[in-house]
């Protein structure tokens, strides 16, 4: 699959936590990439997995509609564009030690076994790009 670049942004608290973890990264661990899982909330579905390609952009601002703004935002490379239930994520996602729903961090070991998830599974009936479609309809 062709990778796509894109722009993505978080709640205030998951673009520090995120920018952090990328800076930590590129100076600790010489420039290990960090991937995101996305779960739109609402959506009940995962959406993807994409590598943060730079930092966030605090001052670049992005506006999904009235109740759906953003502060800051950050390059993405988006590697896999499925949408799957997030049922079939689990017993995987579920971690004791998250301070927030915004954002979690999970281990590599989970991480790949996310990714064989991904690759097994076909995607679920309703794509999120329509679900977004509808919302942007109805506003």
């Amino acid at each position: 699959m062709e990778k796509y670049c894109a722009t993505w942004s978080c709640t205030p608290y998951a673009n520090k936590k995120l920018n952090a973890a990328y800076e930590d990264a590129q100076r600790v661990a010489d420039g290990c990439p960090i991937f995101l899982f996305f779960f739109v909330v609402g959506s009940g579905q995962f959406c993807g997995m994409a590598e943060m390609t730079g930092t966030v952009d605090f001052h670049r601002d992005m506006d999904f509609g009235l109740r759906h703004k953003r502060s800051g935002s950050f390059p993405v490379k988006w590697h896999i564009i499925k949408d799957l239930a997030n049922l079939n994520f689990f017993k995987l996602t579920i971690l004791h030690n998250n301070d927030n729903r915004d954002i979690q961090r999970i281990s590599w070991k989970r991480g790949l076994r996310m990714l064989n998830l991904f690759k097994r599974r076909t995607s679920s009936t309703t794509p999120l790009l329509d679900v977004f479609m509808q919302e942007e309809v109805y506003r």
